[in-house]
């Protein structure tokens, strides 16, 4: 995650409940957000690089047009989310001199929970989707070039 040289801590943020809020738009990049409830939360746009989201309750979230490259879903419940057209992909790393260090993180989508979910042209090109359950979900034009996704659950979709 670029810093521009600054200093700081990174939002923490963990098991809050956030739900029905509206943080659309908001840069969450590199908070740590584990265990939040998110449900019914509007957070279109946003952008959440290098993001904590694992074992959250997320159950009709709206992260449509999000940027959540590198992000930990690890068994969070999006239940009824909707991911449309959202970037859910590896993140280039840099260096402390910014310059790219040739390697990637993976989004993080391990035995989460995303039945129902919107997931139209959403792309998780190298997301690791380990266990994951995508039973009725949309996966109209989504895109998963280089995803892990053994032993994942693609009932009825």
């Amino acid at each position: 995650v670029a810093s521009n040289g600054s200093t700081g801590e990174r939002a923490d943020l963990h098991d809050m409940d956030l739900s029905n809020m509206d943080l659309s738009g908001c840069a969450l990049s590199g908070a740590n957000m584990k265990g939040c409830n998110l449900s019914k939360t509007n957070m279109n746009g946003a952008q959440m690089v290098m993001t904590d989201m694992s074992y959250c309750k997320m159950e009709g979230v709206d992260l449509s047009d999000t940027v959540m490259e590198g992000i930990n879903l690890t068994r969070s419940n999006l239940t009824g989310a909707n991911l449309a057209n959202a970037q859910i992909t590896a993140v280039d790393l840099k260096g402390p001199d910014g310059k790219p260090m040739g390697k990637k993180w993976p989004a993080n989508l391990a035995a989460a929970n995303f039945k129902n979910a919107n997931l139209q042209n959403a792309d998780m090109t190298e997301a690791n989707m380990i266990d994951a359950d995508f039973s009725g979900a949309d996966l109209e034009g989504a895109v998963m070039t280089n995803a892990i996704i053994e032993d994942a659950i693609f009932d009825a979709c």
